[in-house]
């Protein structure tokens, strides 16, 4: 079984290595992989924190791939049986791509502090996989493994996801709100630093107050 973590190497926090040790210790026939860095020092330095951590047999499950062009990238994404998104920063644009092929993303809520934009994309297709959104390293563990070994429930998580995932690409309130943003920055003055108390401008309130003009 295959979980793939498809984002720069920068992004593993020495934590996330518990998750990485605990999924393969859990299923012994799971290999997790990564794409190379673009700097070869990154990926050697990654290579040496697994050396001295891990066991041999853990660590020799633990892989990296060439850096990937689009297709190959979205051809990869559909094969595994689980992506695991990284801490504190996840996926963003990369999470797209693998929502569109139905392939699950499990994640640590608390722990993605950086713009938890896999969690809005399944807010918004209404939770298609509800056990994808843990709040611990141990319950990211136990969801991904147990989505990669169950594989009448992860053939429904991915259906699921593919029936909605439409809502992501073909959205016009997205639209919508970037013309208004763009509008409202084009036409005042070049902001000052904020002063405690100022609110930010969010791009659905000016859509929202044009709607009811």
């Amino acid at each position: 079984r295959l979980y793939l973590v498809p984002q720069t190497l920068y992004k593993l926090h020495p934590d996330f290595d518990d998750v990485i040790v605990g999924v393969l210790n859990r299923d012994p026939a799971g290999v997790v992989a990564m794409p190379e860095a673009q700097v070869a020092d990154w990926t050697d330095a990654l290579a040496r924190r697994w050396d001295a951590k891990m066991t041999t047999d853990v660590r020799r499950r633990v892989v990296f791939f060439r850096r990937l062009d689009f297709a190959e990238f979205v051809r990869l994404a559909q094969l595994a049986d689980v992506v695991l998104d990284p801490f504190p920063v996840g996926g963003g644009r990369s999470s797209l791509e693998i929502l569109s092929v139905g392939t699950p993303i499990v994640f640590v809520e608390p722990r993605t502090s950086v713009l938890q934009l896999t969690r809005g994309f399944y807010e918004a297709m209404g939770w298609p996989c509800p056990e994808c959104q843990t709040n611990s390293i141990p319950a990211m563990v136990d969801a991904a493994v147990s989505l990669a070994m169950d594989a009448s429930r992860n053939a429904a998580v991915r259906d699921a996801i593919v029936r909605r995932h439409a809502i992501l690409y073909d959205n016009d309130d997205v639209v919508d709100e970037w013309a208004a943003f763009l509008k409202h920055i084009a036409r005042v003055e070049r902001p000052t630093p904020p002063r405690d108390g100022d609110a930010a401008v969010l791009a659905r309130d000016v859509v929202s107050t044009r709607s009811t003009t």
